[in-house]
């Protein structure tokens, strides 16, 4: 699906305002299916978006970082080994500038110097991080063989 809305949503697509908005709507709720608090503010946020698919990868971003700790919960090791199962899962690789932020996470929440706003800033921040190599390259690297 996601390979769909991009070639809707590429430049080189001539397509009306209503239809670009609709299938970022259709993303944004086939990537976060069922209720919850604010869902129907992110909807208007999309469709009043000027680049509706970025607001709408964005929100879906923000969400999942929320989900990650607890608001009532303590931070501990294991939200921060969270955030590293899904960037090795996405990106079959931790990136040397990913693994320090998380080091510096650890840090952070052994001393007591974080709270759930950092944490949150902190985690969405690295999700974002965008891998310097390939995909091909980054599976031959989790394979054990040389690219």
């Amino acid at each position: 699906m996601d390979g769909h809305v991009e070639r809707l949503m590429s430049r080189k697509s001539i397509l009306n305002r209503k239809q670009v908005v609709k299938a970022a709507v259709q993303y944004f709720t086939d990537n976060l299916p069922g209720r919850f608090p604010g869902r129907a503010d992110a909807i208007r946020e999309i469709k009043g978006a000027s680049r509706p698919l970025t607001v709408a990868k964005r929100l879906i971003a923000t969400h999942r970082v929320r989900g990650l700790a607890d608001e009532e919960s303590e931070l501990d090791f294991s939200d921060v080994q969270e955030i590293r199962a899904q960037l090795i899962h996405r990106d079959h690789i931790l990136d040397q500038p990913q693994a320090t932020a998380l080091a510096r996470m650890d840090r952070m929440i052994a001393e007591g110097d974080m709270n759930i706003t950092t944490f949150q800033r902190m985690a969405s921040d690295i999700i974002g991080m965008k891998p310097a190599l390939s995909l091909d390259v980054r599976k031959a690297e989790a394979a054990g063989v040389s690219a």
